[in-house]
């Protein structure tokens, strides 16, 4: 089904990830997909599984600090641009020349800042769920959660605690959805000890984060995607990217399309036909090629 891959940052820590494909594939186009703040690479399962259904090479990573990547010992390393170069250096270990991204929230940021570093290597990007603005009330909601967050005692009660938590944001997630959403939050080190999947010192850059600070907007980083497709996917309840900034990206972009994920809120999940629909049609008009009709198989 897939196979993890590894690679090296620029300072030496190993990174790490998922293969969705034939066993080594090296096909130079692959799906990349990028997660959000505190999230890894079992956010887009289902999507991958597609991806590689459809033919085509998908690529997970989890970013340092996340998922099974290592942890940095300097937390300031935990930066956008860092996490940029450690991508880009991912692209490059795994043999991929052109990449269609899937940036949820974070990723959609690293995934701006990849079109200002290295354009070319790039055919297409979904941003999920964020934009050039942010909206201060929807990190500082975001920041709010991740302060409360408690260790739980088994599965179940993992489940509970996440439903309890997003509920607002997700009013119509089946059992199974849930279920899936906490365990790609969740690591189980033990039988009966659960833990937090990411390092607690992701959070340390948000400690001085109040209702005074000023969040710069990227409108020149999303600009840089201006030779390639975008395609924005909104969450109807999100409170992180507004409508207003949605309709300023189709107009500034000369090719940007949106979607909006109805009883969806920060950042829809890659886990139903509404948003794993839109995001294959958008990366199947990107690719030029499905795996198995290229030689690098």
């Amino acid at each position: 089904m897939w196979q993890e891959v590894e690679w090296t940052a620029q300072d030496g820590l190993t990174l790490r990830g998922r293969s969705y494909g034939p066993p080594n594939c090296r096909h130079p186009h692959a799906i990349v997909c990028l997660p959000g703040l505190t999230r890894n690479s079992g956010d887009f399962h289902d999507l991958a599984i597609a991806c590689a259904d459809a033919g085509y090479r998908a690529i997970t990573m989890d970013s340092r600090g996340r998922g099974r990547s290592d942890y940095a010992e300097d937390w300031e390393t935990y930066s956008i641009l860092q996490e940029t170069q450690d991508v880009l250096a991912g692209l490059t270990a795994l043999g991929i020349e052109k990449a269609t991204l899937i940036g949820t929230s974070r990723g959609g940021l690293i995934s701006m800042l990849i079109g200002v570093l290295q354009p070319a290597v790039l055919a297409g990007v979904l941003l999920n769920d964020i934009g050039p603005k942010i909206e201060l009330n929807g990190l500082l909601a975001i920041k709010t959660y991740l302060d409360n967050r408690s260790t739980p005692e088994n599965w179940s009660q993992a489940v509970d605690m996440v439903k309890a938590a997003a509920a607002l944001s997700f009013p119509n997630l089946t059992e199974e959805e849930w279920e899936k959403f906490t365990q790609a939050t969740f690591w189980e080190i033990s039988p009966d000890t659960l833990v937090a999947d990411y390092d607690p010192n992701l959070l340390k850059p948000l400690a001085e984060l109040s209702e005074t600070t000023e969040i710069p907007e990227l409108w020149p980083q999303f600009e840089a995607l201006a030779h390639i497709p975008v395609l924005v996917m909104r969450g109807a309840l999100s409170t992180l990217l507004s409508d207003e900034t949605v309709n300023r990206m189709r107009t500034v972009h000369p090719d940007c399309d949106s979607v909006t994920i109805e009883n969806q809120g920060h950042a829809p999940l890659f886990t139903s036909e509404a948003t794993l629909k839109p995001a294959m049609e958008f990366i199947s008009s990107t690719v030029l090629s499905p795996v198995q009709s290229n030689s690098h198989t």
